[in-house]
């Protein structure tokens, strides 16, 4: 089992220098660029103009940032920059919002250079939300999910791109997907991705915002029950499960019978949230200490 960081989004309140928006006007007539090229780097930002690597939108709406970026690095990536939310008084510091996905860069390129400059004007204590993704090396085929006590939102779809299990609310999100239909692998391959949306306080993860998953392998076990005490009711509603039937539309006492069974056949998979929180600070750690490094890593 592996874990890495998969998605971040920060929030902070950079004040930008009004001689720098001045001096660039030279150049700039719109104010959406002499604002991203203060936050970026006047150079940096001339470089993505030049490649058409960064793309930008104004919005209106009450819930959503006046000013819109997305930034594309050519070595693979992308970072979606916004600026001053639109419920904010005109009078307070605007916000600067960043979101990107850090196991598709490597800060040791100096493509990334408008990235280490978005990430220096936030400084810490600025990440709000993290993505911590679990890859267990099993087929999703051969995986039983039982939904998480407590939750209503529950969607499940299926597409070419294999099957997904979405449980929760985008604040506090678990995914479960298949991970190697999604990279091109062939179907069957070993390998499913779980998904934790998380909120983040002082760059910190409390281990009471992870919620618990119960997921169990088959792929591995063989059913197999005491003939001599046998309880033939149990016998049919786990071979239904082997056999792809939703555990989560049992009863709460069938559910609790067949997931003890389970649990004796040693199928729990073990999602470890020590270890979700020791790589998310080994991650945050490397985030503010060094200039440049390569995150596209994972924590067994």
């Amino acid at each position: 089992m592996y874990y890495s960081v998969d998605m971040l989004k920060l929030k902070s309140y950079p004040v930008i220098r009004t001689d720098k928006m001045i001096m660039q006007s030279t150049f700039f007539k719109s104010r959406h660029e002499k604002i991203i090229s203060s936050l970026i780097g006047f150079n940096n930002y001339l470089e993505l103009k030049k490649q058409d690597f960064i793309k930008y939108w104004s919005d209106t709406r009450f819930k959503y940032y006046e000013h819109n970026w997305i930034i594309e690095f050519p070595c693979g990536g992308t970072c979606f920059v916004a600026y001053k939310h639109n419920s904010q008084k005109s009078d307070s510091t605007p916000q600067l919002f960043i979101k990107f996905n850090p196991n598709k860069m490597d800060l040791s390129i100096s493509i990334y250079k408008p990235l280490i400059a978005l990430i220096s004007q936030s400084g810490s204590n600025s990440i709000t939300e993290v993505d911590i993704a679990v890859d267990i090396e099993r087929s999703i085929d051969n995986l039983i999910i039982e939904k998480p006590k407590r939750l209503q939102n529950y969607k499940y779809f299926q597409s070419p791109n294999g099957k997904t299990h979405y449980y929760g609310t985008r604040s506090n999100l678990i995914k479960v997907y298949d991970k190697a239909s999604e990279l091109g692998l062939a179907k069957g391959y070993p390998l499913t991705r779980v998904e934790f949306t998380l909120p983040v306080k002082n760059d910190r993860l409390n281990k009471a915002d992870i919620r618990d998953i119960n997921i169990f392998d088959i792929g591995s076990t063989q059913i197999g029950f005491n003939l001599e005490k046998e309880d033939k009711t149990l016998n049919a509603v786990v071979y239904a499960i082997y056999m792809g039937y939703d555990i989560n539309r049992l009863t709460d006492y069938q559910r609790r019978k067949v997931k003890k069974y389970l649990h004796s056949a040693g199928t729990l998979v073990d999602i470890d949230k020590t270890k979700m929180i020791e790589c998310f600070n080994i991650f945050v750690d490397s985030l503010y200490t060094k200039t440049g490094t390569n995150w596209n890593q994972f924590y067994k």
